[in-house]
């Protein structure tokens, strides 16, 4: 099928800002102004600033283990065979900061650069043609997945298509959604490594396959975070990542093995027909 159809790449996600505030009272003539109390907590994830909040503006953001369809998934599972075992996640950089009265760094990863995805060679990661027959059984469901995406309903095959399945190789943080009788959800997550996920030509993560879930890049929460769900072995929260979009379309992604370690290319929307061995100069770890 086609590549994903061309445009900009997803914005990148940007500082990850949790706010406690108060405001103060109307301002009246001759007073010294609304007084604010505010506590700034912030994860440096990228350039710029997150202004959005999470959904309902509770501040919760899901843990989501690796075999779990998720908070009310839109289908069945979309994920093939057996999740490899995620290998020791990509070297990423870190961008530091502080706003208010301290910050937590987490790192971030170009979804271009190679080895920060895993898969198996020769095999699919997911089923992009299922995740479209299932999305294409319920009108109610399709209108959601694409509003949530940012197509039209008829163009889901044409997108899901020119998707790639990965395995995350790290924990990741990202927007998820989940579908409701007839409208999407919306909700912050932390996606476990291992994970097996459908990423653009950007290489950003846009479905979790183990629901046929829409995602997106991570945004601000409005008060402290409050990490919610069973914690897996190896979890923290300083040591989630977040992937930014590639400055360039891909052709190709160069995936990890999971069975033994080794890199290889696989093109973009492929499934493992067409994988070959990685470049020598990214076949390094």
């Amino acid at each position: 099928m086609s590549p994903v159809p061309p445009g900009d790449p997803p914005p990148a996600p940007a500082p990850v800002v949790a706010v406690i505030g108060r405001r103060g009272r109307r301002r009246r003539p001759g007073s010294s102004g609304p007084i604010l109390l505010l506590l700034f907590v912030v994860v440096m994830v990228g350039v710029g600033r997150l202004t959005e909040p999470a959904a309902h503006g509770r501040g919760e953001i899901v843990l989501e283990a690796a075999s779990s369809a998720g908070p009310h998934p839109f289908t069945a599972s979309v994920a093939t065979g057996t999740a490899p075992t995620a290998p020791a996640a990509a070297s990423a950089r870190t961008t530091s900061g502080t706003s208010g009265s301290g910050a937590t760094v987490i790192a971030t990863s170009r979804g271009s650069q190679p080895g920060l995805y895993g898969g198996t060679r020769g095999a699919p990661s997911c089923d992009a043609q299922k995740l479209i027959e299932a999305l294409q059984k319920s009108t109610a469901e399709t209108a959601a997945f694409a509003e949530v995406e940012g197509i039209s309903p008829q163009d889901i095959p044409s997108f899901a298509g020119g998707l790639t399945g990965v395995v995350l190789r790290g924990d990741t943080r990202v927007t998820d959604h989940g579908f409701i009788k007839d409208h999407p959800t919306v909700f912050q997550a932390v996606l476990e490594a291992g994970t097996r996920v459908m990423v653009d030509h950007f290489g950003v993560p846009r479905v979790r396959c183990a629901g046929g879930s829409p995602l997106g890049p991570p945004v601000a929460v409005v008060i402290t975070p409050r990490y919610v769900g069973a914690q897996w072995s190896g979890y923290a929260p300083g040591g989630m990542s977040v992937v930014t979009a590639a400055t360039q379309p891909m052709t190709t992604l160069v995936l990890v093995d999971g069975a033994g370690g080794a890199r290889f290319s696989r093109p973009v929307a492929t499934g493992g027909q067409a994988d070959t061995d990685a470049p020598a100069a990214q076949a390094a770890h």
